[in-house]
């Protein structure tokens, strides 16, 4: 447990204000940053620089982003985190982000229990090549592209089953959520290193699905610009440069 010297200098909660603590260049942080907004629910974001952490943030866990606390309670993991926020942040004016329907809500579970991961790591990898994980570099081997394919085709499928424009029908899920920030830098960096035009697989589904998710108001609250992201990738040869050097909160938006 956390001593109250460890915790100097920690910003205050207020009751019943749930604390965000996010760096916005993370992507995990990101989906919870979207959910939070998609769900209407009121926040204080709490900017850490990765590269210099402060003590207090080390004290509230593992020293990693995103942290959510309410009335002193700490939650972390960012898919548990979306989960909690879904199933006990209820009430009126609250969006719900999981299907009513049994079958679609199964697909949507499986979607952020197993296949988030396996479309992150397709594409960490592909963009990594033979160079360190969630570094950039254009020696990718010819299984790391087919990999990510397949899991792009994956997506296109179920795009095409549900009919859009999100990936379980009319109205955006967690699982659109949980993808998205992984998805949005793939096709940031994909076009610059791999040559592939990441909006065009799958019938150009894809592509559909990354504008339907790029007009929600929520995403461009909680991304940062394009351009200036891509500047930032070509610095640092890197996905996860925030890990190194200091950015602040709204440097790239």
């Amino acid at each position: 447990m956390a001593g109250s010297s460890d915790l100097k200098g920690k910003p205050a909660c207020s009751e019943g204000v749930l604390n965000f603590y996010t760096h916005t260049l993370c992507p995990y942080a990101q989906r919870v940053h979207l959910t939070l907004i998609e769900k209407g629910l009121d926040f204080q974001l709490v900017h850490v620089d990765l590269s210099e952490k402060p003590l207090w943030f080390n004290a509230l866990g593992s020293g990693l982003v995103p942290v959510v606390e309410l009335d002193g309670i700490v939650h972390t993991e960012s898919l548990d985190i979306c989960r909690w926020l879904e199933d006990f942040i209820t009430g009126e004016g609250r969006s719900a982000l999981m299907p009513t329907d049994k079958q679609r809500r199964a697909v949507a579970e499986k979607l952020c229990s197993r296949d988030v991961g396996r479309f992150s790591g397709a594409g960490i990898s592909f963009l990594a090549g033979t160079g360190r994980s969630w570094g950039i570099s254009r020696q990718h081997s010819a299984s790391q592209r087919t990999s990510f394919e397949n899991e792009l085709s994956s997506l296109g499928k179920l795009l095409d089953q549900y009919g859009g424009p999100y990936l379980l029908g009319e109205s955006v899920t967690l699982a659109d959520l949980a993808l998205f920030p992984f998805a949005q830098r793939f096709s940031i960096a994909c076009p610059e290193w791999c040559g592939m035009d990441m909006r065009a697989a799958a019938g150009g589904n894809i592509g559909r699905w990354l504008d339907a998710m790029q007009a929600r108001p929520a995403v461009s609250a909680a991304s940062p610009d394009p351009a200036k992201f891509l500047a930032a990738m070509k610095k640092h040869m890197s996905l996860d440069f925030f890990d190194y050097e200091t950015y602040t909160a709204a440097q790239l938006f």
